[in-house]
């Protein structure tokens, strides 16, 4: 059975989502062939969302030999520098965050130090004066008389 169709070709860049944002990654195709035919030489900038397409009438039993050439068209690096940058400063925000609680939460605990050795000091206090009292003749007289 003898047929033939068409041969779609779709040259693309990476699809490249980081959370809700689509970011296009470029990617520098040149020196595209098909069967030794030259389709295009000159380098052709090439994004996922804006592919190059190209289409071949073929019949069965046809062999297709495809060739081109590619590299990153140098905007990846740089979108990818500026994603793991726009990270660094996401999380540097968060330990910011976390530091200022923390000195916070720190804050909070010398308070409440203070106002436990606060506390401690008025109960020696409190102890002293009642040992003053207890050692007093008017004390010892009051409990004599009361015994």
């Amino acid at each position: 059975m003898q047929g033939g169709g068409n041969l779609s070709i779709i040259l693309r860049g990476e699809y490249f989502k980081p959370e809700d944002e689509i970011i296009p990654y470029w990617i520098d195709y040149s020196d595209f062939k098909i069967n030794g035919e030259v389709i295009f030489s000159e380098t052709k900038c090439i994004c996922h969302n804006k592919p190059f397409k190209y289409e071949i009438q073929v019949s069965d039993g046809d062999e297709i030999e495809i060739s081109v050439s590619w590299k990153s068209h140098g905007m990846g690096e740089r979108i990818l520098e500026n994603e793991a940058q726009r990270k660094i400063n996401e999380l540097n925000g968060k330990l910011q965050q976390t530091y200022a609680q923390k000195s916070e939460i720190n804050q909070k605990l010398q308070k409440t130090y203070q106002e436990k050795a606060e506390r401690g000091i008025e109960i020696k206090e409190l102890n002293a004066d009642l040992s003053r009292i207890k050692n007093s003749r008017t004390y010892k007289l009051a409990r004599a008389l009361t015994a």
